[in-house]
């Protein structure tokens, strides 16, 4: 599970613990192999049409939205990320003031979430804080009314373990060449091509190195290595004429 997940289930499971929340039903909205995105809105519109009761009530719900990232440091390894994370409120006035209803207007749902979230820290390191437009409402009123609460939340993404590019010698000339390709991440497979073609294992029309190649017509030599659990190198190529 990525840590994007895991703070999303960390945020309902935070919610639904917070005693306000006892009769306001919490949803992930990520679709997943057991549950598309269209169950899961069906289930949201059940809770807040009256179908469905959490605690004998109705009317209200909150839906956590998956996360999206951007970033002002884009040279920073990982990259750094600044993480938005939005809890969207809504409920159906008439439902939710009615005999059954929560009686807890979206506004009001709105700003405890905002509360429970602001300042909060749920794996240890990145702490989440209220963004400039932390109170959103929708223009589209009927038949929900909505507010979008947003949260941010600084982070750097784990630098991958990167295989090294290779290097390709001599890295230019005339043909006839005998090139050599070397790669400083021991036991990685390196890959060919001669056709312009992306070189990796799954390429049908490229190769792997095990010995110098003998390059006779001219071409341009694309070169990348390959380990299990690294992520593939950059590319290296070199022109011949």
């Amino acid at each position: 599970m990525t840590t994007l997940e895991r703070q999303l289930l960390d945020m309902q499971a935070r919610l639904e613990a917070d005693a306000y929340f006892i009769d306001v039903p919490i949803f992930v909205l990520r679709p997943r192999a057991q549950e598309g995105a269209a169950q899961i809105q069906t289930r949201i519109d059940q809770a807040l049409s009256g179908l469905v009761q959490k605690a004998g009530k109705c009317g209200a719900a909150v839906t956590l939205l998956m996360p999206t990232g951007d970033t002002d440091k884009p040279n920073i390894p990982g990259p750094a990320l600044r993480f938005t994370y939005t809890a969207r409120v809504q409920e159906i006035i008439g439902v939710n003031m009615g005999p059954n209803g929560t009686q807890k207007s979206a506004e009001e749902i709105a700003v405890a979430v905002l509360q429970c979230f602001h300042h909060a820290s749920l794996n240890g390191r990145h702490v989440l804080t209220a963004s400039a437009d932390t109170l959103t409402p929708s223009l589209e009123a009927d038949p929900k009314l909505t507010y979008d609460v947003r949260f941010s939340a600084q982070g750097n993404l784990a630098k991958p373990t990167k295989c090294a590019q290779p290097i390709i010698s001599p890295s230019s000339g005339a043909v006839p060449q005998t090139v050599t390709l070397t790669c400083a991440t021991a036991t990685a497979a390196i890959y060919y091509t001669t056709d312009g073609s992306y070189p990796s294992p799954l390429n049908s029309t490229a190769t792997r190195y095990t010995a110098p190649i003998s390059v006779t017509v001219a071409c341009t030599l694309r070169t990348a290595a390959h380990l299990a659990a690294y992520q593939q190198s950059d590319i290296a190529e070199a022109t011949f004429t």
